[in-house]
């Protein structure tokens, strides 16, 4: 468990990878986002652990990623500007909006910009 592996550890939340328009993946999705679900996941992790969070942005199923892992790449580098590189620039911002680092304004920056692109 956690509590002799390494106590402490913290998990920032939870976001969804691999993501398809099935109807399962709809499904599971949203029974993870119901707050009885949440309150449960938290109660594993012990009595004081605050419901997690769910990130906002998905990451879509996509080869292109797979390409760029085969090629010892980065989907960064390869195709800066493909919807699922922006996608992982906005988890990103996600993360770092939770967690803080070094690179959170930079990646908020870049988050603000692709969502403006969208408007």
């Amino acid at each position: 468990t956690k509590r002799r592996t390494n106590p402490s550890v913290q998990l920032a939340g939870i976001f969804f990878s691999m993501v398809q328009q099935w109807k399962a993946h709809r499904e599971v999705k949203d029974e993870l986002r119901r707050p009885e679900t949440q309150q449960a996941m938290a109660q594993v992790f012990g009595a004081d652990a605050q419901p997690l969070h769910i990130f906002d942005t998905e990451i879509k199923h996509n080869a292109a990623l797979a390409n760029s892992t085969n090629q010892r790449s980065l989907l960064v580098l390869d195709d800066a500007n493909s919807p699922y590189t922006k996608a992982y620039w906005l988890l990103l911002a996600e993360i770092l909006a939770a967690v803080g680092g070094a690179g959170r304004e930079k990646a908020r920056q870049v988050a603000s910009n692709i969502q403006a692109e969208r408007a």
